[in-house]
């Protein structure tokens, strides 16, 4: 699996320590519309990014309208 995360976010230490548990690629890119694009391209798997972040992005960009959807909320 791959996770695509954007530097300088702020990601919680249980995900950060299930990355390291998992043996999951990380890439880091500089933003959130750059892993919107990995994700539509199928470079990387998932990309953790709060909802209204992520409802404000693609309702400000039609490239993204329709091409993603809301996994469910994972405690780590």
């Amino acid at each position: 699996m791959v996770i695509g995360v954007v530097d300088g976010a702020e990601y919680s230490q249980a995900f950060q320590d299930a990355i390291l548990c998992h043996d999951i690629t990380v890439e880091v890119v500089n933003s959130i519309e750059i892993n919107f694009q990995k994700l539509k391209a199928g470079r990387i798997d998932i990309s953790p990014v709060l909802d209204v972040v992520a409802a404000d992005i693609i309702a400000g960009n039609e490239e993204f309208g329709g091409e993603f959807a809301t996994a469910a909320k994972l405690n780590l």
